[in-house]
């Protein structure tokens, strides 16, 4: 496959299948050196502090406030914004690569972790005080004084990595750093040079980014039931039954992830990944364990609601019965149903007293025979 891109390479592509059916696909994009030179060695001798109002508009309060733009910060916005463009060339690129298997991707769903290689043995943090003079008024990308941003997620100390601070002002999830002289390398493990897959490198912690991602997606979405009371019930049961589901499924991602650190996971990020596996499992749990308890609420409170309806429903068809027959006596006529009535009465009376001479007559023809018999 070819493809036109500003500063893409090659792409090398690996398949890592795991339990429970879950399936990660890694794409490692090779750049070409436009992509380091917008991020190394910048040349900003033309960069100057400006000063610019906060609004163009004389009716705005803002109007009246001075923004003040520093060189430094300045210069870190340029090369963020060089950042932005390699990534958004990267992205374009994996999403077409994507959908030439079939497979629709947006820029939300992906992963995107820069690596960074510098030919030396000097690690890239160190700590105050260590930094060169002319190194010491440099603008870089990270400062190296800042060690803490290293997440020290490999036992190699040539490698750093970062998904906290320095990420959040561009397009990336992490920035790894290799720090390592090319003479150190062997001749099948060259950094600069191969493939990365997720069995053998850092990548493979790009999945618990992913996870990272999808349980903020959840708790985001859950926390509209479970922190706020403004929709009805039922609309609050279905966004926390949902939200169990996903994270069912979230948690049979981690667990498939944690059952093949020990087989492809290199050894020097196993430890870090089963500690963050771990981690994001108990994080899992104890939101489940927050949706259950509140769904059980909500079934109690569902139930109340049914008995309410249910004495509703009773009253509402009782007072419809009533009504019913209201209804059905106002249509009735009253004065045939007298006359009806009063000709009924006459009728049954004048049966009564046809029966009472029967009996009578029958009485009469009995009584001779009787004194017949006494004689």
């Amino acid at each position: 496959m070819e493809l036109k891109t500003n500063h893409c390479d090659s792409c090398y592509a690996s398949v890592s299948m795991f339990s429970y059916g879950v399936n990660y696909l890694s794409l490692y994009f090779f750049l070409k050196e436009t992509a380091t030179e917008m991020v190394s060695e910048v040349d900003v001798s033309e960069v100057k502090r400006y000063y610019s109002f906060s609004s163009v508009n004389p009716f705005s309060q803002q109007f009246k406030a001075i923004q003040h733009h520093g060189k430094r910060n300045i210069v870190e916005d340029l090369i963020n914004k060089n950042i932005n463009s390699v990534c958004s060339d990267v992205v374009v690129a994996a999403t077409e690569v994507l959908s030439l298997w079939g497979i629709k991707k947006t820029k939300s769903d992906l992963s995107l972790i820069a690596d960074i290689y510098r030919d030396t043995d000097e690690p890239y943090f160190v700590k105050d005080g260590e930094l060169e003079e002319e190194e010491a008024h440099h603008i870089l990308i990270c400062r190296k004084i800042h060690g803490f941003f290293d997440e020290k997620i490999s036992t190699e100390p040539s490698d750093n990595f970062l998904s906290r601070y320095v990420v959040e002002r561009n397009n990336l999830d992490a920035l790894f750093i290799k720090s390592k002289s090319s003479e150190a390398f062997s001749q099948f493990d060259n950094f600069a040079k191969n493939g990365l897959a997720l069995y053998d490198s850092h990548i493979f912690l790009s999945m618990f980014i992913d996870a990272a991602n999808q349980y903020k997606g959840i708790s985001d979405f859950a926390n509209t039931a479970l922190l706020k009371n403004s929709k009805k019930i039922e609309e609050n049961y279905d966004i926390l039954f949902e939200s169990a589901n996903r994270l069912d499924s979230l948690k049979e991602n981690l667990l498939a992830i944690n059952q093949a650190i020990p087989n492809s996971c290199s050894t020097a990020y196993s430890d870090r990944a089963k500690a963050i596996a771990k981690y994001k499992l108990k994080l899992v749990s104890e939101l489940k364990e927050a949706i259950d308890r509140r769904l059980a609420g909500l079934n109690s409170e569902m139930q109340v609601e049914n008995l309410r309806f249910n004495r509703k429903y009773s009253l509402l068809v009782g007072l419809l019965i009533v009504i019913q027959i209201s209804l059905a006596a106002l249509t009735i006529d009253w004065e045939k149903l007298s006359e009806g009535v009063s000709s009924s009465l006459q009728e049954a009376d004048r049966k009564e007293k046809k029966e009472a001479v029967v009996d009578k007559d029958k009485h009469k023809l009995l009584q001779p025979t009787a004194n017949a018999s006494a004689e």
